[in-house]
């Protein structure tokens, strides 16, 4: 089964967000800044450098989330949200 995770979270330069469930197979993710400043919203063009949190058990590694690291040349960061999206995919019961 394939599951879509959406997360707004107030910025941050370093982040953890953690998924719902966690996955044997590692989830895409995207991640991206977004700006709500007098109602109006505006994007960053900034990549930011993302590591999955893993926990192995009994051998098998889970994807339970991700670290997010943002560039340190965000001048104001006021009214900043993180916006991740991940499309995960569960163990099929083959």
């Amino acid at each position: 089964m394939i599951y879509i995770e959406n997360k707004i979270i107030p910025f941050q330069q370093i982040t953890q967000i953690m998924f719902q469930k966690q996955y044997i197979f590692p989830p895409v993710v995207v991640a991206g800044l977004c700006c709500n400043s007098l109602g109006t919203e505006l994007s960053y063009n900034l990549i930011p450098s993302m590591e999955y949190i893993i926990e192995e058990i009994d051998g098998i590694n889970k994807y339970k989330g991700m670290r997010i690291i943002w560039p340190e040349n965000i001048l104001d960061n006021t009214n900043l949200f993180i916006s991740m999206i991940a499309v995960c995919r569960e163990e099929d019961n083959i």
